[in-house]
């Protein structure tokens, strides 16, 4: 049965096999382990007091293999430039679940593809759907919209955020 658990590719595993080790603590680690670093956590646990975690973890860029959270701080035009580059384009959010799943990715705020030229995309295409936060958008100078908590606002393009990618490949 255990090895069965361990054939996952996609999983890590932290087997705590000290018998030594206290069960609170150990329970402790595994809500530590995923509060802090990791997407999906289950306890298995196993006779002999082998207690498993399998564990699937974030990594320094996280994402599916359609959207992509890039943690490093540019402006939307140079966000915009690195996600051409490396995948497709900045992201364009086309309905509610697509705004959900980006929105599990950001812990912050991060920059969409959005941007102010009769509103659009910035692979081009119209805008069918927004989650605009309230009073948003405000009209002036902000030209460039960034994904906070699931809302949008249209800050100037100048600022600098993390950035979320699409990748169509």
């Amino acid at each position: 049965m255990l090895s069965s658990y361990l054939q996952q590719p996609d999983h890590l595993y932290l087997l705590v096999i000290n018998r030594q080790l206290p069960y609170k603590l150990k329970s402790q680690l595994f809500l530590f382990l995923c509060t802090v670093f990791i997407v999906t956590c289950q306890k298995i646990n196993q006779p002999n007091n082998i207690f498993i975690m399998q564990i699937i973890l974030f990594y320094r860029t996280k994402g599916s293999s359609r959207w992509i959270l890039v943690e490093e701080h540019k402006t939307w035009s140079d966000a915009q430039s690195y996600c051409r580059q490396n995948y497709t384009d900045l992201a364009s959010i086309r309905n509610l679940t697509e705004n959900e799943e980006i929105r599990g990715l950001i812990s912050n705020s991060s920059w969409i593809g959005l941007f102010r030229d009769t509103w659009k995309w910035s692979d081009g295409s119209n805008v069918s759907f927004t989650k605009w936060h309230d009073n948003q958008p405000s009209w002036g100078y902000e030209h460039c919209v960034f994904s906070h908590l699931g809302k949008w606002h249209d800050v100037p393009c100048s600022i600098s955020f993390y950035f979320a990618c699409y990748s169509g490949k």
